[in-house]
């Protein structure tokens, strides 16, 4: 029976520093995993402005051949039916040319300002991928200051705080 409560105690002597080691390990895990989903989420969202760069530039493409398009149409229904560009014929061309700058410029600053936005969402997303990662060596300092055990001791008994007989 005193070897088992020996057994014992030298058991819960080691998971007083155990336990709370493997609390801070975690933390510290937790605080790494979390970085590092938040940095890929950055990563998708940097993914996702390429996206957005690309099928803007063929839009752009896309747009000036629709463009092209209509024009030649609108030259070639003219000059069949004899009629020439000077006047009204040259301002619906200059008309249907400034429709498509019209849209052309919508669709720039509607692109650019999404872009904007994800590359502000990444920065975000990384400042929070550094924070999630000092979070959890903050939270690992505070379980090993406060559970931790290491920073108890015991008074040895040359400074007791209680008074001799006769000093009271």
């Amino acid at each position: 029976a005193i070897q088992a409560s020996s057994t014992l105690q030298t058991l819960a002597g080691i998971a007083k520093y155990a336990v709370p080691a493997i609390g801070v390990a975690g933390q510290i895990y937790s605080g790494h995993m979390q970085s590092q989903m938040l940095k890929s989420k950055a990563m998708f969202v940097d993914y996702q402005v390429t996206g957005e760069k690309e099928s803007y530039a063929l839009r752009k493409v896309q747009r000036r051949r629709q463009l092209a398009i209509a024009l030649g149409k609108q030259r070639a229904l003219y000059g069949m039916s004899g009629v020439t560009i000077e006047g009204t014929p040259g301002d619906i061309l200059e008309q249907t040319r400034a429709g498509f700058a019209e849209d052309q410029f919508i669709d720039t600053f509607n692109t650019s300002q999404s872009i904007l936005s994800k590359k502000f969402s990444s920065t975000a997303l990384r400042s929070e991928a550094k924070m999630a990662k000092i979070g959890g060596y903050t939270s690992a300092a505070v379980t090993l200051g406060t559970r931790g055990g290491l920073f108890d001791y015991e008074k040895p008994a040359e400074y007791s705080t209680t008074r001799p007989a006769g000093l009271e």
